[in-house]
């Protein structure tokens, strides 16, 4: 399931995503999908000139072949090399006081519907 402390509201925080490969043939048109609750603002890294903390840059964070971003989700597109693991991640502020439900999140292959992922979605209190 998804572990996500207690969090403050308008503290801005990490949620990073490790995926790794037990197959030793290649994964191809990978999808992750995470949604993320009401309220939630999704820092777009790509706009903004804050750099990559030292620790994330230390995990080889990466936005994969494309990440497309929208009002409450993010979708990550990407192969995986047979035995080998990639790491996405975005920031999200928690802007509004409340608790939450975190809804699943989903990795698949989009053309081979027999490899796929999913995390347990989970609940947070935004104080």
């Amino acid at each position: 399931s998804i572990l996500v402390d207690a969090r403050k509201s308008g503290d801005p925080f990490w949620v990073i995503y490790t995926l790794i490969s037990q197959f030793v043939q290649p994964l191809e048109n990978l999808a992750l999908t995470s949604i993320f609750p009401a309220g939630w603002e999704i820092i777009n890294s790509r706009l903004t000139d804050e750099p990559t903390p030292q620790w994330l840059r230390n995990m080889r964070l990466t936005s994969g072949s494309y990440m497309d971003i929208r009002d409450d989700r993010i979708n990550w597109f990407f192969d995986l090399p047979p035995r080998s693991r990639i790491v996405v991640g975005t920031k999200v502020n928690p802007s509004f006081k409340g608790e939450y439900a975190l809804p699943p999140v989903s990795v698949e292959a989009m053309y081979s519907p027999e490899y796929y992922a999913r995390i347990e979605g989970g609940r947070v209190k935004v104080q």
